[in-house]
């Protein structure tokens, strides 16, 4: 990661040499950071977002606002800032027993990050119930491989709320041939959420995910 800032120095930050992430764990709610620049360094901060990919996101947004005022921050006006953060629909958690999670992975790249996530960060002591919908024009099974989705105990496959939408029934044949046995298609993401709600218990964990249409509609609808 390299950053340009806009000084007559042209200041370069490139990440492991002016910047980097000290310590990046799991906490309660998000991420515990440790976070060091070539001008100070941030302990203890505290990020509501999930996957660890959001701290090297918080490193980045640090070193760049550094290089904009040409100064080390506050920790308290660091601290603030962060736990203010929110990314609706990336990685969120909108319901709880059962835990309910949306992420609009949309394409290979962004369902790989979110299916280690959701296995690495959280351990339910239920099943795994995926509800998932895609659009047309890309590969579903690499992106239902990107998943992990044959280690979902219960698969719901939705269409979503678009006109290049795959049908739940397509996508539903297509996790079936790459060896889910507990599959369901539903016709609508109202629909596919309701069924997951219905089966599931409260040890269980719900993600939904597969497109930013489906979890803008779960969204609507669980909220």
């Amino acid at each position: 990661v390299q950053i340009f800032a806009a000084e007559a120095s042209e200041e370069m930050l490139v990440r492991g040499q002016q910047f980097n992430v000290v310590d990046n764990h799991l906490a309660l709610g998000g991420r515990s950071l440790h976070i060091q620049t070539h001008r100070a360094e941030y302990i203890d901060l505290f990020l509501p977002l999930h996957g660890w990919h959001q701290g090297d996101n918080a490193a980045v947004a640090i070193a760049a606002v550094e290089a904009f005022f040409g100064t080390a921050l506050d920790i308290d006006v660091v601290m603030e800032g962060l736990a203010t953060v929110s990314m609706p629909g990336r990685f969120e958690v909108v319901g709880h027993q059962p835990l309910v999670i949306l992420d609009g992975a949309h394409n290979t790249a962004g369902a790989d990050v979110c299916a280690s996530v959701f296995f690495d960060d959280f351990d339910p002591h239920g099943r795994r119930i995926l509800v998932v919908g895609a659009l047309g024009g890309r590969d579903i099974a690499d992106t239902l491989s990107a998943l992990k989705v044959d280690e979902f105990e219960v698969v719901i496959c939705c269409t979503a709320p678009s006109p290049r939408a795959r049908s739940g029934r397509e996508i539903a044949a297509v996790a079936t041939e790459m060896g889910c046995t507990n599959v369901v298609a539903a016709e609508s993401v109202e629909r596919g959420c309701d069924l997951a709600l219905a089966d599931a218990s409260s040890d269980d964990a719900i993600l939904v995910t597969g497109s930013l249409y489906v979890v803008g509609a779960a969204r609507t609808h669980l909220r």
